[in-house]
């Protein structure tokens, strides 16, 4: 019997999926206006948010509902702005798949798993280059290479980077980076 970590990956891929010649729509999407979800008690999905808040023209705490947050952006997002954002998994899973339903795709998706003796897990399923430093702050690292557009032109294929990092006290063991595309 799958597991949910095993469903919600698969859909969050399967969306990844219909966005895969992904290098052009990338960098367009990277020059245009982004909109920042961030879980204001989450450690490293704030500082996520700070590396791109001088790029970000509207800035959203995830409520508790996600699919509150997703009617409010709805709203609010300005043509053409991505949505980007560094949630829990189940947070993501749900953003991606009403934006699925209303037509947008998810574009940007990386899973980051901390592990046993300080280590953290990053696996990528987008085209980030590999001179991308995760050695320290990963949110930061993560955050400064999709505003720099250091992307490839082919797709990654789940890429793994592990890292020396520290999971909060008050951290989740597993979060995920995202971004939606109107």
């Amino acid at each position: 019997m799958p597991t949910r970590r095993t469903v919600i990956k698969s859909a969050a891929l399967s969306v990844i999926g219909s966005a895969l010649p992904v290098s052009v729509m990338a960098k367009q999407a990277l020059s245009a206006p982004v909109i920042l979800v961030y879980e204001n008690r989450i450690t490293d999905s704030v500082a996520f948010k700070d590396a791109l808040t001088r790029r970000a023209i509207g800035i959203h705490i995830l409520k508790q509902d996600p699919a509150a947050t997703f009617r409010e952006l709805c709203c609010t997002q300005p043509a053409g702005a991505i949505v980007l954002g560094c949630t829990k998994g189940a947070a993501a899973f749900v953003l991606g798949e009403l934006a699925r339903q209303r037509g947008r795709k998810m574009l940007i998706y990386a899973e980051h798993r901390y592990q046993p003796g300080g280590l953290a897990q990053h696996t990528l399923h987008f085209p980030v280059t590999e001179k991308t430093d995760f050695a320290k702050n990963w949110n930061v690292a993560l955050a400064v290479a999709l505003e720099a557009e250091k992307f490839r032109a082919t797709p990654a294929q789940g890429k793994a980077v592990t890292t020396t990092a520290y999971r909060p006290a008050t951290g989740p063991d597993y979060l995920v980076t995202w971004g939606i595309l109107p």
